[in-house]
């Protein structure tokens, strides 16, 4: 996937994504130790221990694989992401608001809902923020990144946040901000004949091609509430009607056991899926890794002959390492 995101950034150079803070923020990171991290939600600053962001981003992931925090039980560490209907909580919300628009054609399920509040819970603190807002933070996961503004919002409130790579490197509260770049049109781009270009990914042991605006729509066919766009020279049937309502999502029928490993499940097993018009059959664990590889800090697991240990020494083209962490004070201002 480090290939595709070349191509979907090709009309802009991007700075690393970052983590962003002000100084009180940070200061109360390290004031309260060396395990905590502050992400940025609802435009607020928001502190937690690494375990329990990790259990959080887990239950964003289509296969979790959640782990016991210090000092916490099973429910207290991760019990609330359980779901009976979907491989977490969240996803299954988010999947219920994908199924309630059952007539939208236009490939956005973001912009119907997006103002909408949703609260989750993130360690022992419930968490509100409109469901734009959330998809955002989600989408700062992502090596392909396509935001949306939120209802009333600027690009910077939106989603500025979370992406350093909308602005320069060491932009201060002090600096010029008309100096700031603007983020790429990636809507544009994708749309545009440009991604029409025909792109190899390799999923498995097999080799496919497609154009990067085919492959954004075949990825956004795992988000819960996708963003989907029509190709060009395409036209909406054409470019996404087989992954409305989380069609291939339903398909991998993936289920989390009392381990809350569902990497535990089936993984080596067939799964089949669309990838466009075509029927695709390959293992869950190789779809897996093809999705961790668009993850800007992927968990790879072993796949067949491929061991865990081996990710190490991988084609980075195929699967790419985890990006770099920054973090920078006072970087914005709103």
């Amino acid at each position: 996937m480090k290939q595709l995101t070349a191509s979907l950034f090709a009309l802009a150079s991007l700075a690393p994504l970052v983590f962003v803070s002000s100084i009180s923020a940070t200061t109360a990171v390290r004031a309260s130790g060396a395990d905590n991290a502050v992400k940025i939600i609802g435009g607020k600053e928001t502190v937690r221990t690494k375990c329990e962001w990790y259990n959080f981003f887990q239950s964003a992931n289509m296969w979790p694989k959640y782990k016991l925090c210090p000092g916490k039980n099973t429910a207290d560490s991760y019990g609330f992401y359980l779901s009976d209907v979907a491989p977490s909580s969240i996803l299954a919300t988010f999947l219920k608001l994908n199924r309630e628009q059952n007539a939208v054609l236009s490939g956005d399920f973001v912009s119907a809902v997006g103002s909408r509040q949703l609260t989750f819970k993130i360690g022992s603190s419930n968490l509100s923020a409109s469901v734009c807002e959330w998809y955002n933070l989600f989408q700062s996961r992502y090596r392909t990144l396509y935001y949306l503004r939120c209802d009333g919002k600027t690009n910077r409130q939106s989603f500025g946040r979370n992406a350093e790579a909308d602005f320069p490197i060491g932009q201060g509260p002090g600096d010029d901000e008309q100096k700031a770049r603007r983020a790429p049109d990636v809507e544009s781009f994708l749309k545009g004949p440009a991604a029409q270009q025909p792109l190899t990914l390799k999923m498995g042991e097999e080799n496919y091609t497609r154009s990067i605006c085919e492959w954004h729509n075949f990825f956004q066919s795992f988000n819960p509430l996708p963003r989907f766009v029509t190709c060009f020279g395409k036209t909406p049937p054409e470019s996404f009607a087989q992954y409305l309502f989380g069609q291939n999502i339903v398909a991998l029928n993936v289920s989390v056991p009392a381990n809350a490993d569902a990497t535990s499940v089936r993984f080596g097993d067939a799964v089949s899926f669309q990838l466009g018009a075509e029927t695709i059959s390959v293992k869950r664990c190789a779809l897996y890794n093809w999705l961790q590889s668009n993850v800007r800090w992927p968990i790879y697991r072993g796949c067949g002959a491929m061991s865990q240990g081996s990710f190490a020494t991988a084609d980075p083209k195929i699967f790419p390492k985890a990006d770099a962490r920054y973090l920078y004070d006072q970087n914005y201002t709103d």
